[in-house]
């Protein structure tokens, strides 16, 4: 059994070589490693060539220009192996990871073999302790369904969408036509949800045999804000398409719980720019779907529906209301304070460069910018609960006195 591992690298030179020595340190030896340098700007090239003259295992492909995740694709074209892994370049493959996936394959007809991740601090090594975030899962021995693996990970609120962390079976691919979108930020998602579709036998095993480095502060770009929503939109474009001809009802069951997620991501950015969503996308028998979402007709399932006396009483004791927050709460307080006429001066957060530039037409600040004027405005909290305490104290660090923490 021959396993072809394909790594996309961008600008990774700061964690590649461990990557590389993670592959070729596999305790199962029958695979190859196919890396695609993506448009590299940094030492990336140079690092594979080295590591390319050191193991004949190692082929290097050229990209002239960054294509994103979906570089994939030209690895799939290359790939001789029996199954195919995905790996990251700034991640790590646990050195039986090659061994145990063979043992459990057994030789069997498996479409896709899934097994759990854990991640590690940008800051740490492989060697160093493990962070506590990592992906669990619950063992299948024996082989079910894509959409029945699809339902058991939504029934247990353990669905995430990453190529990596799986064997795909590359006849499987091959034979369905199956690669990655290209253009598009979630790839991933739609990549699974194709190979779900079809996926006629898969298994899973609860041993952590990928690591991933979570990285820390990284920042969303504006752009990439917006190049998110034309993503999420072409991912439920495709998707409705595969889901057409699913009838039973546990399909039925899981396709409408996957769409509504869908749709309240697609609303959420809606909210955020305002100014995007006039697009337009998709086959003529799935517009009026999209119609129906960019029309922004009821564009959250909200949660808080009104204010209580109380948080009304204290709001219009005051003329100046700043909203602390950039996200579905605050949109559904922004909503309330419109409805019950209350002027808004303000959206602020402490970070403002990893949030929005706007909210629903309000410009977002940071809150630094507005200490000037403590004495002289009440900040509304709209954040989920879990983190009004920190932000209630950083508020009082700054010396802020009026503080309203609304309730949802």
């Amino acid at each position: 059994m021959r396993f072809s591992i394909i790594i996309p690298v961008y600008n990774a030179e700061k964690y590649l070589a461990e990557c590389l020595d993670s592959v070729l340190e596999q305790t199962y030896t029958d695979f190859e490693v196919i890396c695609i340098n993506d448009g590299s700007t940094d030492n990336s090239i140079e690092i594979l060539q080295n590591y390319s003259q050191k193991s004949n295992r190692i082929c290097v492909i050229n990209n002239s220009k960054n294509m994103g995740p979906s570089c994939r694709n030209k690895g799939l074209k290359f790939a001789k192996g029996d199954y195919v892994l995905f790996v990251d370049s700034d991640d790590f493959l646990c050195k039986e990871t090659l061994q145990i996936c063979k043992e459990k394959l057994n030789g069997e007809d498996i479409d896709i073999l899934e097994f759990g991740c854990k991640a590690i601090s940008e800051r740490e090594c492989l060697e160093d302790s493990l962070v506590n975030e990592d992906i669990r899962i619950t063992e299948v021995t024996f082989p079910i369904t894509g959409m029945q693996w699809l339902l058991k990970r939504h029934t247990e609120k353990n669905y995430i969408a990453i190529a990596c962390a799986k064997v795909f079976s590359r006849k499987f691919l091959v034979e369905n036509d199956i690669t990655f979108y290209e253009g598009i930020l979630h790839e991933d998602e739609l990549f699974l949800i194709n190979c779900l579709v079809k996926a006629k036998k898969m298994i899973a095993i609860v041993d952590y045999l990928y690591i991933y480095r979570r990285r820390d502060g990284s920042v969303t770009t504006q752009k990439n804000k917006i190049r998110n929503l034309d993503s999420l939109v072409v991912v439920l474009n495709e998707a409705l398409v595969l889901w057409k001809n699913l009838e039973r009802e546990d399909e039925v069951w899981i396709v409408n719980n996957y769409k509504k997620t869908l749709i309240k991501r697609i609303k959420y950015l809606m909210a955020l720019y305002p100014e995007h969503r006039k697009m337009t996308l998709g086959r003529k028998e799935d517009q009026d779907l999209f119609d129906q979402i960019y029309m922004m007709e009821d564009v959250l399932v909200r949660k808080k529906e009104k204010f209580t006396e109380k948080e009304l009483s204290s709001i219009k004791k005051n003329k100046n209301i700043l909203v602390y927050g950039a996200g579905i709460v605050a949109m559904e307080v922004l909503g309330l304070l419109e409805e019950n006429d209350v002027p808004i001066k303000g959206v602020v957060v402490t970070h403002k460069e990893i949030n929005a530039s706007s909210l629903l037409g309000y410009k977002v600040d940071q809150i630094d910018e507005w200490v000037v004027e403590k004495e002289n405005v009440m900040v509304v909290v709209a954040v989920a609960k879990g983190k009004q305490q920190e932000i209630v104290e950083n508020l009082q660090g700054l010396q802020f006195k009026k503080i309203l923490c609304i309730e949802r």
